[in-house]
Order: C-alpha cells, then sequence, then structure tokens
C-alpha cells in the first residue's frame, strides 16, 4: 500500500512539474506582452509632450508696374511654400513653439528668380528647397501673471495677415509694429485679466559703430578734427516697450488695443551699406553718416463688430529717421531729421458660409518707412529692397480678395491690388532721403491667386 501511495504522489508531482514546464512559454508571452504594452505606453506618453501641424501653400502673382519717367514692367511668378509647426509642452508652465519652412520659386530649371532682400526673414525668401527655422522660442510661465520667453519670437504674420486665410490670430504682434523674424527676449506681465505690458529685447549682432572725438593735446578738450574709430563690431540694445488691451463688449467680441514703441540706436549708415567705417573728419572729401530710428505703432482691432460677422483692423506707424554728417563732409546735404507715418486698414467679412471678402487700404506720406515685412505679396520687380510690398507702400494702395473654404483649413483666394508709389525710401539701412523723382515714382497693379491649406 505505501509503494502503491509513494507512487501516485511521483506521478502527482511530475505531473505538477509537467504542468509548470508547459506554463512557462505563456508567462513568458504574458510578460513579453505586459513589457510591450509599458514599452507603448511610455512612448505615446513622450509624444503627447509634441504635437505637429502644417501649412502649404501655393501663389500665383500676374504684376505690371509704369514709373512716371514712362518705363513698363511685368511679369508673372508662380512659388509655394511649406511649413511643419513642432510645439512641445514638457512641463505644465513650460511651452515651446518651432515652425520650420521652405519657400521657392517653382521650377527654376532654367535658372533661379532673383531672390528677394536679404532681410531679416530668409524662411520666406523663396530662395530654394531649404529648410529653416523660422520659428523657435519657449515660454516659461514664472507666474500666473508673469512669462518669460526667448528665442525666435513670434513677430511676423501679424494682424491683418491672417484675415485673406480666414484664420484666427497668428502672430503675436501686428504686422504694422513687426514685420520680420526676430531673435530675443521678451518678458511679459499680466496686469490685469485684460492688459499685458510687454518688454521686447531684441539685439542686432554686429553693429557698426564709430568712436569719439580723439584728444591729440592731452588736455581736457576734443579735436574737432581728429577721430578714433572703433572697428569692432558689438550689439546694438533694442529694447521695445509694449500694452495689449483685449476685451469683449456688447459691440465687439474683442477688442484689441496694442501700443508699441521701437528704438534702433544711433549706428554707422555708412559702414552698413559699403562695409568701410565712417570717417567723421570735417573736410570736404570725408564720408561720414551716423543713422537712428525709433518706430512708434498705435493698433486698434474690433472682432466680430456689433453682431455683423464684420472685422475691422486699424493701424497706424510713425516712423523717425535721423542722419548726422559733420560740417564739411561730402555727405552733408543727407543730414535729416524726418517723422513720417502710415495708416493701414482692414475690414474682413465672414458672415457667409465658406466665403470672406475683406478689402486693406493703406495710406502714407514720403518720409514714411516701412521695411521687411514677410508678407506673401511680391516685391520690388529687382526684389532688392522689399519697399514695394504693400504695408511698404509709400503712397497709397488698395488690395481686394475672396476666399473661398473649400474644407475648414483648405481655402483659395483671388484678389487684386494697386498701389501708388510717391517715393522710394533705402528704409533697410536707415534714413537716406526719399527719391521722388519720376522714375521712381510709379503705379503697381497686381492679379493673384493662393492656395492655403492648414493640416
Amino acid at each position: 500500500m505505501r509503494k502503491s501511495a509513494d507512487k501516485g504522489n511521483k506521478m502527482k508531482l511530475a505531473k505538477i512539474l509537467l504542468s509548470g514546464l508547459m506554463a512557462l512559454p505563456v508567462v513568458a508571452t504574458a510578460n513579453a506582452e505586459l513589457e510591450s504594452r509599458i514599452d507603448a505606453l511610455e512612448e505615446r506618453a513622450l509624444l503627447d509632450v509634441f504635437s505637429f501641424s502644417g501649412n502649404l501653400r501655393y501663389l500665383y502673382d500676374n504684376r505690371e508696374s509704369k514709373t512716371d519717367a514712362g518705363t513698363k514692367a511685368k511679369g508673372n511668378w508662380q512659388r509655394m511654400s511649406f511649413g511643419l509647426n513642432v510645439n512641445a509642452n514638457p512641463y505644465e508652465n513650460l511651452k515651446v513653439y518651432t515652425t520650420f519652412r521652405m519657400s521657392k520659386f517653382v521650377n527654376t530649371i532654367f535658372g533661379d528668380e532673383p531672390t528677394s532682400n536679404a532681410g531679416l526673414t530668409p524662411t520666406r525668401d523663396y530662395n530654394g528647397t531649404q529648410l529653416g527655422v523660422e520659428k523657435a522660442y519657449a515660454d516659461y510661465s514664472i507666474s500666473d501673471s508673469l512669462v518669460f520667453s526667448f528665442g525666435r519670437m513670434p513677430t511676423i504674420d501679424g494682424v491683418p495677415v491672417n484675415y485673406r486665410d480666414g484664420k484666427p490670430v497668428m502672430g503675436t504682434y501686428p504686422v504694422m509694429a513687426y514685420a520680420a523674424t526676430l531673435d530675443g527676449l521678451a518678458l511679459t506681465y499680466k496686469a490685469m485679466d485684460s492688459l499685458a505690458l510687454r518688454l521686447v529685447y531684441t539685439p542686432f549682432s554686429a553693429v557698426p559703430h564709430y568712436a569719439t572725438l580723439k584728444d591729440t593735446n592731452n588736455d581736457t578738450e576734443e579735436d574737432t578734427n581728429e577721430y578714433t574709430f572703433d572697428q569692432d563690431n558689438h550689439n546694438a540694445e533694442l529694447i521695445t516697450f509694449m500694452a495689449d488691451y483685449n476685451d469683449s463688449f456688447s459691440w465687439t467680441s474683442n477688442m484689441n488695443v496694442v501700443l508699441q514703441y521701437t528704438v534702433i540706436p544711433e549706428y554707422d549708415l555708412i559702414h552698413a551699406v559699403t562695409g568701410t567705417a565712417s570717417n567723421m573728419a570735417a573736410s570736404a572729401a570725408a564720408v561720414g553718416m551716423m543713422a537712428e530710428v525709433k518706430l512708434t505703432t498705435l493698433h486698434i482691432e474690433m472682432m466680430n463688430l456689433m453682431n455683423s460677422a464684420v472685422n475691422l483692423s486699424v493701424s497706424h506707424l510713425m516712423t523717425t529717421y535721423k542722419n548726422t554728417t559733420t560740417t564739411g563732409s561730402a555727405l552733408a546735404s543727407y543730414n535729416l531729421d524726418k517723422t513720417g507715418a502710415g495708416t493701414l486698414l482692414a475690414v474682413q467679412y465672414a458672415g457667409l458660409q465658406d466665403s470672406i471678402f475683406g478689402i486693406n487700404m493703406i495710406s502714407s506720406d514720403k518720409d514714411y518707412r516701412k521695411y521687411d515685412s514677410t508678407n506673401d505679396e511680391i516685391g520690388a520687380f529687382t526684389r532688392s529692397g522689399g519697399m514695394e510690398t504693400f504695408v511698404a507702400t509709400v503712397g497709397t494702395g488698395m488690395d481686394v480678395y475672396y476666399t473661398h473654404r473649400f474644407e475648414p483649413t483648405f481655402s483659395g483666394t483671388i484678389g487684386y491690388m494697386s498701389q501708388d508709389i510717391d517715393a522710394v525710401n533705402w528704409a533697410k539701412y536707415g534714413a537716406f532721403p526719399a527719391l521722388e523723382t519720376d522714375a521712381y515714382k510709379k503705379e503697381i497693379k497686381t492679379v493673384y491667386a493662393r492656395l492655403n491649406l492648414d493640416f
């Protein structure tokens, strides 16, 4: 009996061991699946930090101009632009925004079109298929009312650039305040729910400058005809002050008022243009000039005015340019202290299903100077200065358009733009006198079409 019992126990033990061995692959598989699920969850959690979106544009322009001197020019261009947005939220109080973009003329097998102005936004120069960093900045919330930002700032595509495509606000600053990609730092203080105060620091690197008068007699007086020159490039400490007010009322869903003041400090204008430092000695052969720029913008926007589906934007930019040359300089006639102004009015009606109608109008005096607009209009035919984009018009301009939404984020636009240019201001470098001869006065007419896809 005992031997029979032992034999039965051994058989049970063998069955248990066999069952365990048979279950090992199942357990291993279950563990592998569990580990795979954990890895997938970790990867998903990591990817949840990021969000992706993009933009694809196709642009057609038929443009002709006629100067008061009788010179005529015309042409048509087709271009495209592609942008990829990669945003991240690694921490609750830290957000990162980036945009990579390429822009080009289509099919340049027979040679490249002239590149646009060598400005501050190379991703909008339509200069090839290379992908560039258009925007890359971070917002760090120090507290509920204080935000610190740094990097390549959102200083392009401000109101009313978004109207034509029927988009919400894209840029932090109105186009008549900033219209170029700028790198720097910003500190935003939310003084109240409706009012934000912003300090923006956008240094211009390698700004040419000259030194002060030289004391050759070792006395306390400076010698009027002796100068030393500082050949070292340095940063110009540009600081912008901005007040940004937003609130809703019974007669508008949102009213936005922006007041912005920017100073570009004194710099060597001759060096900026020629690469050679100014000679400020008081002689007829000397070539020396210093320049200084001040910009003041007042912007008012009212959305859904009187519940009519009308959006209205009015921006006024006052520009002050000052040149200083020495007595007897060959450029003495270019001494000037000029203040100009331009006003941009934009009206959009979006009350019909899938249809948007709009008009932009600009009026400015001959001393108005606006440079480096990143709007998608073509600039000068040679595209060398950017002075002929719409918001840079010295004179008057009108832009009428119709936009149709094929899908919520896919639209097509047709438009007509006219510009009556009274003068040319070389605002890229600063305060040269406005050129008002018949060769520079011109009328420009542009018929254009756009396809815009956001995804």
